[in-house]
């Protein structure tokens, strides 16, 4: 049990530190900074899946855009595009989400993704063409 509580105390330090060093712009400033680092895209990865995970869909969706724009050619590009989409979606923004799973249909056109993101578009244009038809 006690081991239980020293790590939970852990997890929420380090999920504090991080928040603070992304709020602060000293992370940005970092990665940036270090860019070259193999690890860097897979830690801000990371921090996006994290923040997703608590709730903080514009914090990961900011972390996801990094690693998009940034990171194109790296393994974690994909799945950052992929939870773009999904954050939109999720959030009920059916044209943002849309566009960005057609993102990731243009950019990553073989990537684990795309028959999902083709059936969330399918019925994402279909439930928008009813909400026209209907208004």
């Amino acid at each position: 049990m006690r081991t239980l509580i020293i790590l939970i105390l852990i997890i929420f330090s380090l999920s504090y530190l991080v928040n603070y060093l992304s709020t602060s712009g000293k992370l940005d400033e970092f990665f940036d900074n270090h860019s070259d680092l193999n690890w860097v895209p897979g830690v801000e990865f990371y921090i996006a899946t994290f923040s997703n995970l608590f709730g903080k869909y514009d914090s990961a969706l900011y972390r996801f855009q990094r690693i998009v724009e940034k990171y194109p050619k790296t393994e974690y590009a994909p799945s950052a595009q992929y939870n773009i989409a999904r954050i939109y979606d999720s959030k009920g923004e059916k044209e943002k989400a849309i566009k960005e799973y057609e993102k990731l249909l243009n950019n990553f056109p073989n990537c684990q993704y795309t028959e999902i993101s083709i059936k969330r578009i399918n019925f994402l244009d279909e439930s928008l063409l009813n909400y026209y038809d209907n208004n």
